[in-house]
């Protein structure tokens, strides 16, 4: 959800699975994603509260990555 409560939700699934796909195709085994995402952190997350602060977890396309049997890595 954004700040004035747009869900969001249905797009990233779609892109998720987008990239699950192409990855599949190509035969590509690991995906280097942004830290801190709502779709690539691998660790950490933010809260979705628009303060800055994270939470555990994996983003839509990391979890949906690793669920798959890709190796997931984060960068800042």
């Amino acid at each position: 959800m954004d700040e004035k409560g747009n869900d969001y939700t249905k797009e990233f699934i779609y892109g998720a699975k987008r990239v699950k796909n192409l990855s599949k195709k190509y035969k590509i085994e690991k995906a280097i994603l942004k830290s801190g995402s709502p779709s690539c952190g691998v660790r950490l997350i933010y809260n979705g509260r628009f303060n800055g602060q994270k939470k555990e977890g994996s983003g839509v396309l990391a979890a949906t990555l690793k669920r798959n049997g890709l190796e997931v890595e984060e960068i800042d």
